[in-house]
């Protein structure tokens, strides 16, 4: 009896397997039959992609191919509206490429996707004569801060899966002179509380990738927390900051390399810490004149480098920048491996400790600067400092409030002062 019960049930199971391999055979003919049919399905491709991404989607066309036994979608001339604004124009992607996991939306019962590819996207970034920025696809009525930055995280939170390959971003800053970032790609992965991104392009002319890793959980900017890594390869970054508002001074060239480390808690910077080379930076003065004066007039640091990491005290407002293993040539003044650390606390107290200080150099730098006041500037050219100080501790009361003496305690070495 068991062994007649055993022989039935695989002849039921081998009759089940014959039909689920007809079946599959089936599935992949008429499958490859019906994919020339997938472009009358425009609408319904449109609400699946909505579902997926959180976010409104035209496609152009649509055609339809399988590979092995998972249909592939190819979809052309796509516009995704990220902002619902009629002020905002839409992102323009010329392909994308959505393969579905046929196995695993069976097991789920839900259209699981395999491969979610854009090709060819182009983002525009254009700075107003106010100085504010717009974002294609982002919309910020009537704001002249820089792109907003909430919109933009949720933005980043409204992909669950997503891939970028061919991505131009072209940037137009107000002075009129355009640069762009080229073959460019990113990875968006959102998994609940857990957000990643990755991004690489390329600065115009330069072959090195710039890459962005950002790590962060948090379903709210102001409630994220995480870490930002940024590498610059080593590249010419004179337009990316030529006539922004940087301060006192305009940076008038930049070439050199780098990499931070920004730690984000509650939405906010509480440490970072960067590594760079900078060869070269020319600053100079505000102004047009001031960005027109001959070369030789204008501020050149050469071989700038060093390690920098600035932290916010617990509990305190107060910010620490620790400076190590820095050297700078300014034209024939040469400062070599100092390390140095300021602490600021706002409306209170600067404290600055360093273990050397090149006198002549600082005193030359700041009175080629523009900056000092015309009175202060005669003063430091009659007394021409030159020679250095170690060991140098300096206490600056900014608030009388506080009632804190000024205090310098050094140890002079070479000092020389014209008389």
């Amino acid at each position: 009896m068991i062994t007649a019960f055993i022989k039935k049930l695989y002849e039921q199971l081998l009759l089940l397997l014959i039909v689920a391999l007809i079946a599959l055979a089936a599935y992949v003919s008429l499958g490859r039959q019906f994919m020339p049919a997938i472009s009358s399905y425009t609408s319904f491709l449109e609400e699946q992609i909505t579902q997926r991404t959180g976010l409104p989607v035209a496609i152009g066309s649509v055609a339809g191919e399988f590979s092995g036994f998972n249909p592939i979608l190819l979809l052309t001339d796509l516009q995704l509206a990220i902002d619902d604004s009629a002020a905002s124009p839409p992102l323009e992607l010329s392909e994308a490429r959505i393969a579905v996991d046929m196995g695993r939306s069976i097991w789920q019962r839900r259209w699981v996707l395999d491969e979610f590819v854009i090709r060819n996207l182009r983002i525009d970034i254009t700075q107003n004569a106010d100085g504010a920025w717009q974002l294609s696809g982002v919309a910020t009525p009537g704001s002249n801060d820089l792109i907003d930055m909430n919109a933009l995280y949720q933005t980043f939170l409204s992909f669950n899966q997503l891939e970028l390959q061919g991505v131009a971003i072209n940037v137009h800053p107000r002075n009129g002179d355009s640069f762009g970032f080229v073959q460019g790609t990113a990875s968006v992965r959102n998994q609940g509380q857990n957000h990643y991104l990755h991004v690489t392009a390329s600065l115009e002319g330069n072959p090195e990738p710039l890459t962005v890793s950002f790590e962060v959980q948090g379903s709210a900017l102001d409630q994220a927390s995480g870490m930002l890594h940024v590498l610059f390869p080593q590249a010419d970054y004179s337009r990316v900051f030529v006539g922004q508002d940087l301060g006192a001074l305009d940076i008038l060239g930049l070439k050199g390399s780098g990499q931070a480390w920004m730690v984000i808690e509650a939405g906010q910077l509480s440490a970072a810490t960067v590594e760079f080379d900078v060869p070269s930076l020319t600053v100079g003065g505000k102004g047009e004149e001031q960005r027109r004066q001959p070369e030789s007039e204008q501020l050149g640091l050469k071989n700038l480098k060093g390690l920098a990491r600035l932290s916010r005290s617990s509990g305190e407002s107060a910010w620490e920048l620790a400076l190590a293993n820095m050297s700078v040539i300014y034209r024939a003044d040469s400062w070599q491996s100092f390390n140095a650390k300021i602490l600021f606390t706002p409306d209170q107290l600067l404290t600055i400790a360093a273990d050397h200080l090149d006198l002549g150099l600082l005193a030359r730098l700041a009175g080629d600067s523009g900056v000092l006041p015309d009175t202060v500037k005669a003063d430091l050219e009659d007394f021409n400092p030159d020679g250095s100080l170690q060991n140098v501790h300096l206490s600056l009361p900014i608030s009388e409030a506080e009632g804190r003496p000024l205090t310098l305690k050094t140890n002079i070495a070479d000092l020389q002062l014209e008389s």
